[in-house]
């Protein structure tokens, strides 16, 4: 029987592996202190890092960028 553990027979986890196809994830860079915060949010959430980090930063990434496109349209190239 597939999956079945006789009493005293503890199973492997399932691993995470690779994320499903649809994603196109890559690699960066990150501080490693501020990963390993991550990686605890991530796992007591049920999601992979990438997921996590997309999730967090996607508003903030889409925030910014409509920003500065809105500044650089009307000439106004002075940072903040």
């Amino acid at each position: 029987m597939v999956g079945f553990a006789p009493m005293g027979i503890v199973m492997a986890k399932k691993r995470m592996g690779r994320p499903p196809k649809g994603r196109n994830d890559v690699t960066a860079r990150i501080d490693a202190d501020a990963l390993r915060k991550v990686k605890v949010v991530a796992g007591l959430l049920g999601k992979t890092v990438a997921e996590y980090l997309t999730e967090i930063t996607t508003p903030i990434i889409d925030r910014d960028l409509k920003r500065l496109a809105g500044k650089l349209m009307s000439g106004d190239k002075t940072e903040e």
